[in-house]
């Protein structure tokens, strides 16, 4: 049986993938979601930053998912990316 790469373990939904699902630039998310910069949003995807709950409350309601959803997109993106900051 094939073993898969850790790459392709991860979940099968991250927040790019999310925000891709809405065809929304990362700076419309962070309009929707009141995140003032587009950069949060990139350093998010990349895994770079954790979310506070306020802020992941507000990107869940604009990307009309679950908190839960949205905590293992967040998991998904960061998967690779050791070392992380909070927003």
């Amino acid at each position: 049986m094939p073993t898969r790469s850790s790459s392709s373990r991860r979940a099968s939904v991250d927040l790019r993938t999310l925000r891709a699902l809405k065809e929304w630039s990362q700076q419309e998310l962070a309009a929707r979601a009141g995140i003032p910069s587009q950069t949060t949003i990139s350093q998010l995807e990349r895994g770079v930053i954790t979310v506070k709950l306020a802020v992941a409350k507000r990107l869940a309601t604009a990307l009309g998912v679950s908190l839960d959803t949205l905590d293992k997109a967040l998991a998904a993106s960061r998967e690779s990316t050791p070392n992380q900051r909070s927003a």
